[in-house]
């Protein structure tokens, strides 16, 4: 993992480069991610829906994890069903996580996982297992608290 992007700099013990903001969209803070990846569909279904089922049949087939937009609080039960240990992107954004999903830090040939514009409270331990991770987004934080522990890495 590069350099920390956001308010403060420094590094996050060479595991990603994370995107980090808590004030308005900075041109220069926008992420790689969300222009690789097709924008979300709408919501449609419910959560945990046949939406979600397909973007998971997806994602086992192309290494691209678009989930983002769903409102999800959860990473979907249904994706254990699935072979997504080839997924490299992940699309986790606008969605209501309080916490970066476990389930996605079992994603191990993870290298770029978006999570900007949810709710997050805390980054489990987890984390560490996604070695191949190069780019973490997780700017427009809810919690300016979390911004500044990643900052001091």
């Amino acid at each position: 993992l590069a350099e920390v992007e956001g308010e403060g700099g420094g590094a996050l013990k060479g595991m990603a480069t994370v995107v980090a903001a808590v004030a308005a969209p900075s041109l220069a803070l926008a992420g790689v991610l969300e222009e690789s990846l097709a924008p979300s569909p709408p919501l449609l279904l419910a959560v945990g829906g046949r939406g979600t089922e397909k973007a998971l049949e997806e994602a086992a087939v192309s290494g691209v994890l678009n989930l983002g937009g769903r409102r999800l609080k959860e990473f979907p039960r249904g994706a254990r069903n699935y072979d997504l240990t080839d997924i490299t992107q992940a699309d986790l954004s606008k969605n209501r996580f309080s916490e970066i999903p476990e389930d996605a830090c079992h994603l191990i040939s993870l290298e770029s996982l978006s999570l900007y514009h949810n709710c997050l409270r805390s980054i489990p331990l987890a984390i560490t297992n996604l070695q191949t991770l190069t780019y973490l987004n997780i700017r427009f934080l809810l919690i300016p608290e979390l911004q500044s522990k990643l900052m001091k890495f």
